[in-house]
């Protein structure tokens, strides 16, 4: 069963790490590997899928040795951005590379409750994701949620909230 589960992650992320080169291969460079560069949102706004009730936040290029650029967004995508006091928020935070939604990584999401900052690990698979319990909140002040998504020896993060109602 676990040789089962890790094939099928190991294919999850083969598949979700593909891209097409946006121009012909170049002669990698010797070196480190290229740096992150975070983007205005408003440029990549229009050209990612994003959560209907999120703003993009969390947009970055990096340009790869063969000479293509991967675009990387994090997208909270909480389920209620205006819960009731009593209620829950689902957050199933993605990480998309180029558009498609890439898997098999670990994402941890951290909000502020009870006067201590939570957090929630999960991997993005079968619609996972963390339960916030909207308790002790007051109504109409703003709770920030921090996603940090660690992938391909990066770290993106993403921010989204809601608020009580």
């Amino acid at each position: 069963m676990l040789l089962l589960l890790t094939a099928t992650l190991l294919l999850l992320a083969g598949c979700a790490a593909a891209a097409t080169p946006a121009a012909p291969p170049t002669q990698a460079p010797a070196g480190p590997a290229p740096a992150l560069t975070a983007a205005a949102p408003a440029q990549t706004a229009t050209s990612l899928p994003v959560s209907p009730s999120v703003q993009p936040t969390g947009v970055y290029t990096r340009t790869a040795a063969a000479g293509y650029v991967d675009t990387f967004f994090v997208d909270p995508n909480l389920d209620d951005t205006t819960p009731p006091v009593g209620g829950r928020v689902l957050v199933r935070a993605r990480l998309k590379k180029n558009g498609v939604r890439a898997g098999a990584m670990s994402i941890e999401v951290s909000w502020m409750q009870d006067g201590e900052l939570r957090h929630c690990q999960f991997l993005p698979i079968y619609q996972s994701g963390c339960l916030i319990e909207v308790r002790d909140y007051p109504v109409g002040v703003f709770v920030p949620v921090t996603v940090t998504v660690r992938y391909e020896d990066a770290v993106f993060m993403g921010y989204g909230g809601f608020t009580p109602e």
